[in-house]
């Protein structure tokens, strides 16, 4: 009986030592420390500019040109704000006489092209703080049909994603009964003619113009 347990004891001992020979690596070393070091960050996403507020916008005119009875005449958007604000698509325009009359008979056509100049579909635009953005209208300035032109005075523009209007005061002679308008773009047409500063104000009294 004796020696029937010393020969179990024997066998445990050597199943024992055979696991903990089998917990080593084949090159005789132990297990590898696993590694601590944090995985590389991922850069943070830019940083998007709000929308620009009509508060913190005047408005300016800044070129015109003219050829074959067509004109176009360019506009600024001025952010007068602290910071960088957003600016994408059309503006809303709406045109009134010398006697504050509006000019319902002239239909804004909005256009990614006018008769100067192509631009594409509108795109955002980020206006830095003194910047400008800007936008484009065409028409035709000499009479072609029976319809009498219009005499523009005064444009009430309202920026995209805002409500409230800015005013620019400017004469324009416009026939056909139509008007076409550009999205904002980030600099003015290829289209030359001179620069004229008009008056402009907007509802914010704060708001200085830059021409």
């Amino acid at each position: 009986m004796k020696t029937a347990l010393y020969a179990v004891a024997a066998v445990a001992l050597v199943g024992l030592a055979a696991c903990n020979s089998g917990s080593k690596h084949e090159g005789g070393g132990d297990t590898a420390p696993v590694s601590t070091q944090p995985p590389a960050s991922t850069p943070p996403p830019p940083t998007v500019a709000p929308p620009c507020r009509s508060g913190d916008l005047g408005l300016v005119k800044v070129g015109e040109d003219a050829g074959a009875g067509q004109r176009a005449v360019t506009y600024a958007f001025v952010n007068n704000g602290p910071a960088a604000c957003l600016l994408q698509g059309y503006p809303t325009v709406v045109l009134f006489d010398a006697n504050g009359q509006r000019l319902d008979d002239i239909t804004i056509i909005q256009s990614e092209q006018d008769y100067f100049n192509t631009g594409g579909a509108p795109q955002p635009v980020t206006v830095q703080p003194k910047g400008r953005a800007v936008f484009f209208t065409s028409f035709t300035g000499i009479q072609a049909t029976d319809k009498p032109c219009e005499a523009v005075a005064r444009l009430q523009v309202t920026p995209p994603g805002n409500s409230q209007a800015i005013e620019v005061q400017d004469s324009l002679s416009v026939c056909t009964g139509q008007m076409r308008l550009s999205p904002v773009r980030a600099k003015a047409p290829s289209a030359g003619g001179a620069t004229k500063a008009v008056n402009t104000k907007n509802n914010n009294p704060n708001s200085t113009v830059f021409y």
